[in-house]
């Protein structure tokens, strides 16, 4: 919630003669079921622009630039809501497993801190042997802390694709798809 609205911040591939382009989009809301239109805010130049998630506190976009091969990195601009974002950097990310990339992010303030749940994607094995890791950002630099691992739910999970912070709680909702192939949501608490 930015001064009272919602916001969203999302990735539409758009296709065009010359190949696809990502595109990120930001709309507002001020009651959750009437959105405004969705504003471009950054085109992709060559590579894909994923998992988008805005820093209200410390008022920065961050989004993973992923070169479609086994690279990616995390990418933070500058970015008031109301306007487009700023000052294109590469994020200092301290240790991300080797063999590891970052796939997707989500980030919550909390604590006076900025908190990083990062999945990160095994190279050169697609949907399978992904991981969260935890992540706190100190000093302009993300810094790991440890893995999650839902001990409950992998013996029977092929697949995480995405978690989420649940705010005001010590959990997170995560979704995945389990050995059967059947996509499941699932709730990890106490994961700090």
């Amino acid at each position: 919630m930015v001064d009272g609205s919602l916001n969203t911040i999302f990735r539409k591939c758009e296709r065009r003669e010359s190949g696809t382009v990502d595109i990120l989009l930001h709309s507002l809301s001020a009651d959750g079921a009437i959105w405004s239109y969705p504003k471009r805010i950054i085109e992709a130049s060559k590579n894909s622009l994923i998992s988008p998630a805005y820093d209200e506190v410390r008022k920065v976009l961050y989004c993973v630039e992923y070169d479609g091969i086994n690279h990616a990195e995390l990418i933070e601009y500058d970015m008031n809501i109301d306007a487009r974002p700023q000052n294109r950097r590469c994020c200092d990310v301290r240790y991300v497993e080797p063999g590891y990339y970052i796939w997707h992010i989500d980030i919550m303030n909390f604590d006076g801190n900025t908190h990083g749940i990062f999945l990160l994607r095994k190279k050169g094995f697609g949907d399978k042997n992904n991981k969260l890791a935890y992540f706190i950002l100190s000093e302009g630099v993300w810094r790991f802390q440890h893995d999650i691992i839902p001990s409950r739910m992998m013996s029977d999970i092929t697949y995480i694709y995405k978690s989420a912070f649940i705010p005001e709680t010590d959990s997170l909702l995560c979704s995945a798809r389990d050995k059967k192939g059947k996509y499941i949501l699932f709730v990890c608490e106490s994961w700090i």
